[in-house]
């Protein structure tokens, strides 16, 4: 394998005309060039110069390695070029996962900053459950996801992820407005034995409403399903039924609904999340999910 340290003296000879020159230009002796080329020629096996008395001239060996090292040269400074861009977020790309009320409450903010202080980076999102969202992560295929599990079991595998803390969504309970608990300042899981249940279909929330209601006592009667808090909002306006709501669902509850804090209490761990090698953009997003006013 041709030495490309060495390659790079000789192409800067032929740019410069001579060894000499050569020299000053990359800041070596002309004993060092002369070496440098004398080493290529012998991996090479063949004369690359032939020394004149005022100068050199390239042989057709010499040429051929030079015109391929312009080549490498170019591709060098390109991929300098590209690097520098990325490092300091002229280009790139950010690939985001989020779950349905983070994507509601907290992301537009988050990308908004991120848009107006890196324009030029790809940003996309995508709404994924959080077991699904670290499958996508540790095969590559995400750069960054906000995700969300709860203290009472392990719910999601988070080995070998960075997570970085966001917030704790604490749960709540909607009621319809006219509900004769809908004027208390808080309702206990307790109160609620025998009331009918609107429920989110994703697994980890059917587990925290068992939980919830298990520390009670009793097991939920569940009569709807669905993962859209305002569907959830309207069942519960109608009468059909309560649900546990996390506080960043809140405002997507309508008038007719009262919503109260829910004992005891329990609530989920909202966490930016990562590999253990993020990404110049994955940085910057980060340090805005953090300091958003939560």
């Amino acid at each position: 394998m041709l030495d490309f340290r060495r390659l790079h003296v000789l192409h800067a000879v032929a740019q410069e005309g001579s060894m000499t020159r050569a020299a000053k230009a990359l800041a070596f002796t002309p004993s060092a060039v002369s070496q440098h080329i004398s080493s290529l020629e012998r991996q090479a096996g063949t004369p690359l110069l032939v020394r004149l008395k005022r100068g050199v001239q390239l042989t057709d060996a010499g040429r051929l390695l030079v015109e391929h090292t312009e080549v490498m040269l170019q591709r060098l400074a390109t991929a300098q070029h590209e690097l520098d861009d990325l490092i300091h977020l002229r280009a790139g790309r950010l690939r985001m996962a989020t779950f349905p009320s983070a994507g509601a409450r907290l992301l537009p903010a988050a990308i908004t900053a991120f848009r107006r202080s890196h324009p030029d980076i790809e940003l996309t999102l995508h709404s994924h459950s959080s077991d699904r969202s670290v499958e996508l992560l540790r095969s590559g295929q995400l750069d960054l996801a906000v995700l969300y599990t709860y203290d009472f079991a392990d719910l999601v595998d988070l080995t070998g992820i960075n997570a970085v803390p966001l917030l704790q969504d604490a749960m709540h309970v909607a009621l319809p407005a006219d509900h004769p608990l809908a004027d208390r300042s808080e309702v206990s899981a307790a109160q609620l034995r025998g009331e009918p249940w609107i429920q989110n279909h994703d697994p980890m929330c059917s587990r925290m409403l068992s939980h919830i209601c298990g520390l009670a006592g009793f097991i939920p009667k569940v009569v709807f399903d669905s993962d859209d808090y305002a569907t959830v909002s309207r069942l519960v306006e109608a009468g059909l039924g309560v649900a546990a709501v996390p506080s960043l669902a809140i405002d997507q509850m309508t008038h007719g609904v009262s919503v109260k804090p829910l004992t005891p209490r329990t609530a989920r761990q909202v966490y930016a999340t990562t590999t253990d090698e993020p990404t110049p953009a994955v940085h910057a997003m980060l340090d805005i999910l953090t300091g958003l006013p939560l």
